[in-house]
């Protein structure tokens, strides 16, 4: 596939703080359809990574500019735009119903559409070559289960199995903030695509689990962050959608 002249760019990543020291960081030059959120939440004693975009450029040295602490980084999903970089970390997570494909060097983790329709408006250099991108794989340093808590020092965040989008997909839930962490579970897409869970009804029941937790802000997979008041709303369009 041709590369159309698009220009090769410098600083390939963007980031937005957030209160409580929240971060995101996002690959600017992808449509954000196709390139997922990557969080930084710092803690005092080891910061938690939640999701690691696809890999295309390593995101350690922009998270080391936010923060000094051990970095844990934990894919919501085994989708290419979440476990992509996982490999650039020492310590990676995920449910054990995803590091199989996570692991598996023969798996795309579902890239072969990203190479198919996303939408690029710079490159990072130029030898990448647009439809070739393949994600590379990693083993999972850590595997983790519903109930789970990261020990952050100051802070503590939950690990949610909320399969549905894929067998061990996660969301990630801080009390202290009412922060939700979505991951692929839980975005408000403006484009309102069609986007088939693997199991609806796996994915229906998750979501009316997370109608029962005090949310404030939903920290999505792709596009901005919204309020827990919205999530009901979000939650009615989805239920009985793909049925």
């Amino acid at each position: 596939m041709s590369n159309f002249n698009l220009p090769i760019v410098n600083e390939w990543y963007d980031t937005k703080s957030y209160p409580d020291n929240v971060t995101r960081i996002s690959e600017k030059y992808i449509d954000p359809y196709w390139s997922g959120n990557i969080w930084v939440i710092k803690g005092s004693e080891a910061s938690l990574i939640v999701d690691t975009g696809t890999g295309i450029v390593s995101p350690i040295p922009i998270i080391e500019s936010i923060t000094n602490t051990p970095l844990i980084a934990a894919a919501s999903c085994h989708y290419y735009d979440h476990a992509g970089g996982l490999h650039y970390f020492d310590r990676r997570c995920s449910h054990p119903l995803d590091a199989a494909v996570i692991s598996d060097s023969t798996n795309d983790m579902g890239a072969g559409n990203f190479n198919q329709f996303a939408v690029f408006s710079g490159l990072p250099n130029k030898e990448f070559k647009l439809g070739a991108y393949h994600p590379i794989s990693a083993i999972p340093t850590d595997l983790l289960s519903d109930g789970f808590i990261f020990d952050l020092g100051n802070r503590s965040i939950e690990v949610l199995h909320i399969p549905g989008r894929t067998p061990g997909s996660l969301v990630f839930w801080e009390e202290k903030t009412g922060y939700l962490f979505g991951g692929e579970t839980l975005f408000v897409d403006p484009y309102l695509n069609d986007f088939p869970p693997k199991d609806v009804q796996l994915y229906e029941d998750g979501l009316k689990r997370l109608c029962q937790y005090p949310v404030s802000t939903i920290f999505g997979g792709h596009f901005e962050p919204f309020s827990g008041k919205e999530l009901i709303d979000l939650v009615g369009s989805e239920v009985g959608r793909y049925h």
